[in-house]
């Protein structure tokens, strides 16, 4: 479940903690230029094959958007998903696993035990 969707206030109390260091002002300048080098070649890669005074070819601004929020900048690590196209399945896959998650995370199956029963063996 995500943060926003939490109703334990230990939960999301721990959730947001980790989101304050995340976010904090360090963290953000640490991570501008790795943010600024991404837009940039967001703006080529959107800008090529066009032509002075023409339109550039149609591209899907879901995919793109997705390419510089879900790859390089999610993983934390160069996937360049926006020079070629042999990682591009990663956003996707990333994208899929958090639809799959979303709806079984709150599973009461899947949350841990407040109370874990411990088996005891004769042996």
């Amino acid at each position: 479940m995500s943060t926003h969707g939490e109703i334990n206030r230990e939960r999301h109390a721990s959730r947001r903690q980790v989101l304050n260091h995340a976010f904090s002002d360090s963290a953000t300048r640490s991570a501008e230029g790795f943010v600024i080098e991404n837009i940039r070649t967001w703006c080529k890669r959107l800008g090529e094959g066009s032509k002075p005074g023409e339109w550039t070819p149609e591209k899907s601004m879901s995919d793109w958007c997705t390419y510089v929020a879900y790859g390089d900048l999610a993983s934390g690590k160069r996937l360049n998903v926006m020079e070629n196209d042999e990682h591009r399945f990663v956003p996707a896959a990333m994208m899929n696993g958090m639809k799959l998650m979303y709806p079984v995370k709150p599973h009461p199956s899947l949350s841990p035990k407040k109370n874990p029963t411990t088996f005891v063996t004769d042996n």
